[in-house]
Formats: C-alpha cells, sequence, structure tokens
C-alpha cells in the first residue's frame, strides 16, 4: 500500500477515534468563583446557600447523569428539550444567569426562561449568543434583563427554563448572580390631558390626577385575551404613568387587553371616562375602532368571565383618530340596563379593550355628570355625521333645539332649530370631545358624542 495512503487513512482514524473519545465531557466543568452569598443556584454542586439544587422533571428532554467515574452530576441533553420547571428559582432577582456548556460539535445553542408552568418560555430571538467550541466547557453568561425585554415578569419567580441547541450537548451549574438591572419601558407619547372634573365626584382607578383607588393595584388579565396591560412612565415625565394596551386585533368577541379594577361600584355615577391615545404606525391616517366592556363581581364565578359590551343601540363609539389623545365619556345607564351589571352587588372588577390598533389609555374613572340627564335613548336615536365643521344630526322626531357640552360639563352651545334634519356649523368651537344632547317636538333628549 502507498505510504502516502497508509499515513492518510491512519489520519482519519485517529480523528474518528478523537471524536469518539470527545462524544461527552470526561472532565468537571470549571469550579465557580462567584461569591456564594450572592448567587441563587438551579443546578451546581457547588452552591447550598439559596439553591434548589434538584428542579422538577429534569427528564422532560434534559437527562440528569454523571461524568463518568465520578459523582458529579450534569444533564444530558439532546437538541432542543421541553421546558424544565425550576419552582421557584429567583434569578429574576439577580443580573445575570450563568451556564456551562460541553457540546459533542461545534454549534449554536441557546436557552429561554419564563414565569409560569405552560411551556410558554421567553427567549432571546435577536440576542447574539456566542458561538460553542466543541469537545470541551463553555461558559455562558446572560444578562437577566436580556430576558425581561422580551418578555420575562420580573414579579413571579422563575419556573421554567429551556434548552435550544443542535446535536448532543451537556449542560452544569446553572445559577443567577449578581446586582439586578432595572429595566424601563417607557411609553414615548405626550402626556394625558390634566382631568379637571372635581375631585369629589370622581371614583378613580387609574389616574396621576385623583387619589386613585388602584394607584399600584391595576394588573393585566391573560385568561381572557390575547395581549396583557402594562403601566408604563412617559418618556416625557417619568413621574406619571400610563396603561399600555399593546396592539389589539379584534373588534368582536372578549379579544383584548384587560385590566383588573377590584371592584369599582358604577352604579351611583353617570358616566365612565377614558383617555385613549391610538398610536398608529407610520403612513397610518385613518380613524380605527375601540370600546370597552365590563364583568361584575358576581357569586358564581364570575359568570365564565364573560365580559359585557354595549350594542350600537346603547352607545356609538368615537373612531379614535391617529396619535392624538382623546377623551371619551360612556354613560353607566346603558351598562345598567343590562341584567348581570344592574345586580353587580360586588361591583365590577374589571374593564376590557378592544379595537382595531396599538392604544395608551389614561384617567380612567367614573364621575357624577354636570350634563343635564339624557332620557330617551333607548326608543330615539339621533344620527349624526360631522364634515367640514358642520354637524348635521337625524331623528324620528323633530329636532327643536340643540344643546352641545364639554367634557367638563359646561354649555358651548346652543342652537334652536325645528325639523327632522338640522345642521350646525362648529366652525368656533375649539378642537376636542363634546356631548351633543337634542330636545325633540316630543320632549325626549336624545344624545351623542363628537369628536372634532
Amino acid at each position: 500500500m502507498d505510504k502516502t495512503l497508509k499515513i492518510g487513512i491512519l489520519s482519519l482514524l485517529c480523528f474518528w477515534s478523537t471524536e469518539t473519545i470527545l462524544a461527552q465531557p470526561t472532565t468537571a466543568a470549571p469550579t465557580p468563583t462567584h461569591d456564594a452569598t450572592d448567587v441563587v443556584a438551579l443546578f451546581s454542586e457547588h452552591y447550598t446557600t439559596n439553591c434548589k439544587p434538584e428542579p422538577q422533571n429534569w427528564g422532560k428532554g434534559a437527562t440528569k447523569t454523571t461524568i463518568d467515574g465520578t459523582s458529579d452530576a450534569i444533564l444530558a441533553i439532546t437538541n432542543t428539550c421541553d421546558a424544565i420547571f425550576t419552582t421557584g428559582w429567583s434569578a429574576q432577582n439577580k443580573g445575570t444567569i450563568h451556564v456551562d456548556i460541553w457540546p459533542a460539535t461545534t454549534g449554536t445553542f441557546s436557552f429561554g426562561i419564563g414565569n409560569n408552568f405552560n411551556n410558554e418560555v421567553n427567549w432571546l430571538n435577536e440576542y447574539n449568543w456566542p458561538k460553542l467550541t466543541a469537545g470541551q466547557w463553555n461558559s455562558v453568561e446572560i444578562p437577566v434583563v436580556e430576558f425581561v425585554k422580551v418578555g420575562l415578569n420580573t414579579e413571579s419567580n422563575v419556573q421554567g427554563i429551556r434548552f435550544k441547541g443542535s446535536g448532543e450537548y451537556w449542560v452544569d451549574n446553572i445559577y443567577a448572580f449578581g446586582p439586578k438591572e432595572e429595566y424601563v419601558i417607557t411609553a414615548d407619547i405626550p402626556v394625558a390631558p390634566t382631568p379637571t372634573y372635581p375631585a369629589e365626584g370622581v371614583l378613580s382607578a387609574f389616574s396621576d390626577s385623583y387619589e386613585s383607588y388602584l394607584k399600584n393595584g391595576v394588573v393585566g388579565v391573560s385568561y381572557a385575551g390575547t395581549s396583557l396591560c402594562a403601566v408604563r412612565p412617559y418618556e416625557s415625565d417619568r413621574e406619571q404613568e400610563v396603561l399600555d394596551l399593546g396592539t389589539i386585533t379584534s373588534v368582536t368577541g372578549d379579544g383584548g387587553s384587560g385590566v383588573n379594577i377590584s371592584t369599582l361600584d358604577l352604579r351611583s355615577y353617570d358616566s365612565i371616562h377614558v383617555d385613549v391615545y391610538y398610536a398608529a404606525a407610520e403612513g397610518m391616517v385613518d380613524p380605527v375602532d375601540f370600546e370597552f366592556g365590563l364583568i361584575e363581581n358576581s357569586d358564581d364565578g364570575w359568570k365564565g368571565k364573560r365580559f359585557l359590551w354595549l350594542t350600537e343601540d346603547d352607545f356609538i363609539w368615537p373612531q379614535l383618530p391617529p396619535n392624538k389623545w382623546v377623551g371619551i365619556n360612556v354613560p353607566v345607564a346603558p351598562f345598567l340596563k343590562i341584567p348581570e351589571i344592574a345586580a353587580a352587588n360586588g361591583g365590577i372588577i374589571m374593564i376590557r379593550f378592544r379595537g382595531l390598533g396599538h392604544f395608551y389609555v389614561d384617567n380612567l374613572y367614573a364621575f357624577m355628570n354636570e350634563i343635564p340627564p339624557i332620557t330617551g335613548l333607548a326608543t330615539v336615536q339621533l344620527q349624526q355625521t360631522l364634515k367640514d365643521n358642520q354637524l348635521t344630526l337625524h331623528a324620528i322626531e323633530k329636532i327643536e333645539n340643540v344643546n352641545i357640552y364639554n367634557m367638563t360639563g359646561q354649555q358651548v352651545m346652543v342652537n334652536t332649530t325645528n325639523g327632522f334634519s338640522v345642521q350646525v356649523d362648529l366652525t368656533t368651537l375649539p378642537t376636542g370631545s363634546y356631548v351633543v344632547i337634542a330636545t325633540l317636538a316630543n320632549g325626549q333628549k336624545a344624545s351623542t358624542h363628537i369628536i372634532k
């Protein structure tokens, strides 16, 4: 046999032999050097303080094994494993997560962490994970704040970790250490208008302008829709906060963003106020739909978490223009026509928003309306169109006069007329939201809401 060929064959045999030897680690992972008092460990034989050495269900795609000839425990994983329950690992209170990885082949590796048991994991899909060297231990350290940026909840302990890679690899020394880095997602929008209603007539759920009943208690609800609300500071004013509803994509059903308002009894108030900001994408100029529904605190399990919405016969919701704050006042009376709301002895426990777009909400409260009581809403419909500052009203009874009120209840215009269809010139009114009340020939009153 040719000498050169022999050398080549021997070289290949040596290479294959080396790959076989390197099929799993034969040496222990590097000994951690972080101070034990600063560590919350998940899987490591080097820490006992604040350590949970035996997480549940390592068998979910990660098999606990040992390095040959030793009692040193490691985790053997092939490709991507299922979420491994960590049962309250408090890594979210630290600054960095450390993992030692020994891959059989050079390739990619990553892990995700989450706060629940539903296999929902926060992955760092845009993060530049380091490339690992095969056949040796590689130490990887990822700032916890990176997981917070993609949705990790820092208020509850980490409940799961999931590894993702290619081929076979082994893991040891999973722990978190160092000071927590704060990550604040701000709302880069203008601060909402300051309410002018007297505080003594307000029941506030969320507002920096009133002594709020739920100042620190507004929370999102995940079981009734696809998106969660979040409390964020304004970029321009860190002392004030706004509710970020996220992007809502439905105007039907119970989908949307929910807020727990913790049993507010709205039945003795006239209206519910909310300031809404539609954060439109670049190039979007058309107004969009937006509304909210309520759920009462009942004695039978919240009636299956069913939210109660108004019909078009009860209230005409205004469409929201892009990138500006709009104040909406919704009469409580139409909600009280719903038997469950009228009988809600425990009050309203949640409010849920739906629409088409990314919305922010501020100044959510109920108030006693200074506008005169409106009658005839159920029997008389007042249709309106607004174009070029001309408001056209239509009714099935003759309209005798039209009164227009601003959102503080101040009467800003009176128009005496007579007809089934009338036109009112709004040129002199400032931009804003108004309530229009028409007195009809039969003595009834009809109402509509306009945004100029």
